[in-house]
């Protein structure tokens, strides 16, 4: 929120811009950006102690993770596109025709709610610079199909168009949803191959074990 920061309307700017570039290169941090565009006119931080600059980078982070839903879930509305959660955010972010259904519990209704829905759309927030969130594990594992942005551990983790289908674009991800939509056989082969993988090698246990193994290889 603004509250965290000395926050000044002139600030609006420098927020678009840095959250435009973020997005554009993925690779880049909130720092690397705000350093390069310093000698731009208007794009100085009114401040530098850290509590405020610290504030302000994870304020970026946020602001940019939901231009990239808001335009990711604005090219599946025509596709019927359904979300969870904050109505009134979402609505306020995408537009008012966006269907909101209310939020799911994670431990009783979850797993069933993703199998019941023919393509799940996973987008990374912005913080998560190459790494993948718990849904690429939670959807296939419950039995449900999901398409994700393309993370660079993802490719690590699973077979790619194997074990996994990915989107770059909202553009791809509309056609890929479309295709897949209509393709059942097709989707519950990768949810089956995804699963395998997961009950093979990224349960809890493995990842207890594998933590054990790094701590006390020593």
């Amino acid at each position: 929120e603004f509250r965290r920061v000395l926050f000044r309307s002139r600030l609006i700017p420098l927020i678009r811009y840095v959250s435009t570039e973020l997005l554009a290169t993925p690779s880049s941090t909130v720092s690397d950006i705000l350093v390069r565009c310093s000698e731009e006119p208007g794009m100085q931080l009114p401040f530098t102690d850290t509590r405020n600059v610290t504030w302000f980078c994870f304020y970026i982070i946020h602001h940019a993770s939901a231009i990239k839903r808001r335009n990711l879930v604005t090219a599946l509305v025509q596709q019927g596109i359904r979300v969870f959660g904050d109505a009134q955010g979402w609505q306020e972010l995408v537009g008012p025709a966006l269907p909101v259904s209310p939020a799911v519990d994670y431990n009783t209704a979850l797993g069933a709610l993703y199998r019941s829905i023919s393509v799940n759309v996973n987008i990374t927030s912005c913080q998560m610079k190459t790494a993948v969130n718990q849904r690429v594990f939670d959807i296939p594992a419950a039995g449900g199909f999901v398409i994700s942005d393309d993370q660079q551990d993802l490719s690590r983790l699973f077979t790619p168009e194997e074990e996994t289908v990915t989107y770059q674009s909202p553009e791809e991800l509309r056609e890929k949803a479309a295709f897949y939509a209509g393709h059942q056989s097709a989707r519950m082969k990768i949810v089956a191959s995804a699963a395998v993988r997961i009950r093979a090698e990224y349960t809890y246990r493995h990842r207890i074990r594998e933590i054990s193994r790094t701590l006390f290889s020593g």
